[in-house]
């Protein structure tokens, strides 16, 4: 059976926007949204990313306000 990854939670719990969760996962704000919505979900790599995400966020750089901005 498939885990269930509560996406949404993770990325609130970090404090990030769509576009800075999916920057970091590196997927596009579009897909981070479509796994909120449960009309897709995380596969792959992306599963092991915010995996370790929800682990260890204190490993994570975040996004520069510069960063988002030419995003």
């Amino acid at each position: 059976m498939e885990q269930v990854i509560d996406v949404k939670t993770i990325r609130e719990d970090l404090g990030l926007t769509q576009a800075q969760f999916g920057q970091l996962v590196g997927v596009d704000q579009s897909t981070v949204s479509n796994w909120e919505k449960g009309e897709t979900r995380p596969r792959g790599p992306a599963i092991k990313v915010i995996e370790s995400v929800r682990s260890r966020p204190d490993f994570l750089p975040r996004p520069s306000p510069q960063q988002e901005k030419t995003a």
